[in-house]
């Protein structure tokens, strides 16, 4: 009993080890399929509609170059936030990328929603807040 104790630790640390190699516990990236995007947009919320969960929303801009503002997003530096998933909220300026079969990525620096198929969950990505930020702002202000 006393060496299974012992090997215990060793064998997290192990665990740990190997999980943070392969990305698990390290960084994480947003990955987007740019052959199935239907249509990328900077978006800020104006609204939540509790009853059908979902938000109004006022489009800012119409990205057309879906491949190279998709590469600049996946780019972005992310970490993961291992607590409760941050919620979007009523103001955020967001990017929202809608793909042909219907579904969805609704994406903050540090808080995103996404639906797939008739599921929608919160996301546990945290983009580097300046990147992301810069992105959206190169976008916003050649469309206004």
């Amino acid at each position: 009993m006393k060496k299974i104790i012992m090997l215990f630790p060793a064998l997290c640390v192990t665990l740990m080890l190997l999980c943070c190699g392969c990305g698990l516990l390290g960084e994480q990236k947003f990955k987007c399929n740019v052959d199935e995007v239907k249509s990328i947009q900077i978006v800020t919320l104006d609204e939540y509609i509790k009853d059908e969960y979902r938000y109004d929303y006022t489009v800012l801009a119409e990205v057309t170059d879906h491949i190279r503002f998709a590469n600049r997003l996946m780019a972005i530096e992310t970490s993961v936030n291992w607590g409760e998933p941050n919620v979007l909220a009523t103001g955020y300026t967001v990017i929202k990328i809608e793909y042909l079969n219907g579904d969805y990525d609704m994406i903050y620096y540090d808080a995103q929603s996404k639906k797939r198929g008739e599921k929608k969950n919160a996301g546990f990505l945290v983009f580097d807040r300046k990147q992301f930020n810069d992105l959206i702002s190169e976008y916003v202000t050649e469309e206004q």
